[in-house]
């Protein structure tokens, strides 16, 4: 099920941050595993490609963003049968549910846009190479570079347990570009969005408010 929510990630978004990783550039942390104001657990799309060897666009997350490119399926997890997705000797499993997201070519042109820019993106990942890194390229609503990193699918054998990985971002982007594991996969995908401008001046009001009854209470 995918979901869209508008609730802010404020200072409990601060607690899941982790070591930083292999990022290449200083304005991208790894953190732990989060729930974002808007996921994706590919549970709805029909099994098999969605789009074939011609780039077409989807829209996910509830309608918070899109995910292009060709070759892209929606596969059946290992554990319960026929229209998985091979990694290596093995076939990807899902991290939750019966159905993950994977492209199934080795052309670089999956991209992913959101209608509100994101402060943090993360999900399960497998990939078919475990010598070659996935790497994720984060632009602005202006197109310009703002992040890059890449991982790497480190499980024995490419068994298809799909490990997380998400990142924090310093600063906001509308676009992520995939680029150089050829196939990979994905399951329960997460982002954080910049919060709404009313959404963040009903928070301040509220603070306020609280401030204010605080100061009456301790006036009495």
């Amino acid at each position: 099920m995918k979901t869209n929510s508008i609730i802010l990630p404020l200072a409990s978004f601060l607690l899941i941050s982790g070591p930083l990783t292999a990022a290449t550039v200083t304005s991208i942390q790894s953190v732990q595993p989060f729930s974002g104001t808007s996921s994706e657990s590919w549970e709805d799309f029909p099994t098999g490609f969605f789009t074939d060897s011609t780039p077409g666009t989807v829209s996910i997350l509830g309608g918070a963003g899109t995910v292009t490119g060709s070759s892209l399926a929606i596969w059946i997890s290992g554990r319960f049968g026929p229209d998985n997705f091979g990694l290596g000797p093995f076939t990807a499993m899902t991290h939750d549910g019966f159905r993950g997201f994977g492209k199934s070519s080795s052309i670089d042109d999956v991209s992913m846009d959101f209608l509100t820019p994101i402060t943090a993106f993360g999900g399960y990942w497998g990939i078919g190479s475990t010598t070659r890194p996935l790497g994720l390229q984060f632009f602005n609503s202006e197109g310009t570079l703002v992040g890059t990193t890449e991982f790497y699918y480190s499980r024995p054998n490419n068994d298809g347990t799909l490990e997380w990985h998400g990142w924090q971002l310093s600063e906001p982007a509308s676009r992520v570009e995939f680029s150089g594991g050829g196939f990979f996969v994905n399951d329960a995908l997460q982002v954080v969005s910049v919060p709404e401008p009313h959404v963040a001046i009903l928070m301040a009001l509220f603070c306020l408010a609280r401030l204010g009854i605080g100061t009456r209470l301790r006036s009495h």
